[in-house]
């Protein structure tokens, strides 16, 4: 990711007036733009992963792949995989896990990922009652090998069964035809 920071936005390019058409106009593409700002607050230096669950264009959670709140967060824990992997929650899990803290209800509501779900992740979606899901097509756990082999995925870096899950659920998902590979690509609209 690219060092974007809204600091080095100039005052004059905040407070132009800015057409209609220079905005992102696709809801979908809004909140996944979201989800990647959100993924920058992960501290896992190897992989950071953000969501957004919005209902009738409101946003209603969000979440990044972290430790549970009040646990240790050093970043010498990310670096031991043994430890990361058995204790950090994934950015989906921990913004169903938010809104229920908040008593927020995500029934009906629309899930946004900067990658796809995990099978452990799909459980969570289904019993939050979230009823759409939608990730870029083109993201790092479908297209780095590297990533994808360490993932729970097949060699395209997909989990099967956490599709099979969405699917067994009446869940619609979508792969989002349009790239982002970098925040501030996802950040066009500033």
């Amino acid at each position: 990711m690219s060092d974007f920071r809204f600091s080095s936005v100039s005052k004059e390019d905040l407070l132009h007036d800015v057409s209609r058409q220079d905005y992102i106009d696709n809801w979908d593409e809004y909140f996944l733009a979201i989800a990647f700002l959100v993924a920058r607050k992960s501290k896992d230096p190897s992989t950071k992963t953000g969501c957004v669950v919005q209902r009738d264009k409101r946003i209603l959670t969000t979440g990044y792949n972290g430790f549970p709140m009040g646990a240790p967060d050093d970043e010498a824990l990310y670096a031991d995989r043994e430890y990361k992997y058995a204790n950090i929650a994934h950015c989906d899990r921990n913004a169903v896990f938010a809104a229920a803290f908040q008593g927020v209800a995500l029934k009906g509501a629309t899930m946004y990922l900067t990658g796809p779900p995990c099978t452990n992740c799909t459980q969570a979606i289904i019993q939050a009652g979230i009823t759409r899901v939608v990730w870029p097509t083109l993201n790092k756990f479908e297209c780095d090998p590297e990533t994808g082999k360490r993932w729970e995925g097949d060699a395209t870096g997909t989990d099967p069964q956490a599709l099979i899950n969405l699917a067994n659920a009446g869940i619609e998902y979508e792969r989002w035809g349009y790239e982002i590979t970098d925040v501030s690509e996802a950040l066009v609209f500033i």
